[in-house]
């Protein structure tokens, strides 16, 4: 490269120094405009726009042509590439919690999936909000299949689960060796026990598992939990990529889980549970 070429920061820094030049290029890229048309359409000096027109076409990124303005090649990569970046910090930003409580990289999905997706937070005033989530949105989707990792068991999974296999859904559950000797396992085989017992298939998973992440027919759940088994927050996105990635996830736990025999779990009668 030339020791002229300004480096990635200097380019960076000369975009992030003004919002103009990124209304600039983003107006560019769709039709060849005049100063005086982009002035008016931007609500902006005519002097500023010719002085960032200027500094466009010195780095290659524009060119004038007939008395109008167009981006180049490199211009429209350039510009494609720093608003998707922009748009990724922005989506990390607004799912930090998320993120933050999230085990490690593997179990990260790629922001990008997550442009449209839905985040609940637990927060002081409402630190129930993100299984509320997950309830709600996992009853309204109406699922014929539900798969679920789960870190933990608690009476919100043991009666949605339930209510939903009245319903006609078939569950698959995998847990790993703590949530399984758990009596919340015990109260979930006996409520289901009552109605359809076959409609619940547990799975122990020799690895721990300290996420959440449930797939129905449509769309699927994320959720992050704290040290004490607590959770944070919950996704609710029906992006195909996310849903993709998070396919392979569920099934690099499932292939190696074992299928629990109901008779491990149901207590004998005379044991208490809960």
């Amino acid at each position: 490269m030339s020791q002229n070429t300004p480096d990635p920061h200097e380019h960076t820094r000369f975009l992030a120094m003004s919002r103009a030049r990124i209304r600039l290029l983003r107006y560019l890229d769709n039709t060849p405009q005049s100063p005086r048309e982009l002035a008016s359409a931007l609500s902006l000096s005519r002097r500023g726009i010719q002085r960032n027109l200027s500094k466009l076409v010195e780095r290659g990124w524009a060119k004038k042509v007939n008395g109008a303005y167009r981006l180049t090649t490199n211009g429209k990569l350039i510009t494609e590439q720093y608003v998707d970046f922009r748009t990724t910090v922005g989506i990390i930003h607004e799912c930090k919690p998320f993120f933050e409580y999230l085990p490690d990289c593997d179990h990260v999905p790629a922001p990008e999936w997550l442009h449209d997706a839905e985040i609940f937070v637990a927060t002081s005033d409402q630190p129930h909000a993100p299984i509320r989530q997950y309830v709600n949105g996992l009853k309204n989707s109406s699922p014929t299949t539900v798969r679920s990792l789960l870190p933990v068991l608690s009476q919100y999974y043991t009666d949605l689960y339930v209510e939903l296999t009245e319903r006609g859904a078939e569950i698959e559950l995998v847990v790993d060796e703590t949530v399984l000797k758990s009596d919340s396992v015990q109260s979930l085989a006996v409520s289901a026990s009552g109605s359809s017992p076959e409609s619940i298939v547990l799975h122990e998973s020799p690895q721990p598992i300290d996420f959440g992440l449930t797939l129905s027919d449509h769309c699927g759940f994320m959720s992050a939990y704290d040290e004490r088994g607590r959770i944070r927050a919950c996704i609710e996105c029906d992006d195909p990529a996310f849903l993709n990635w998070a396919v392979e996830l569920y099934q690099n736990y499932r292939n190696g889980a074992r299928t629990v025999n109901s008779g491990e779990i149901i207590p004998r009668k005379g044991d208490p549970v809960g």
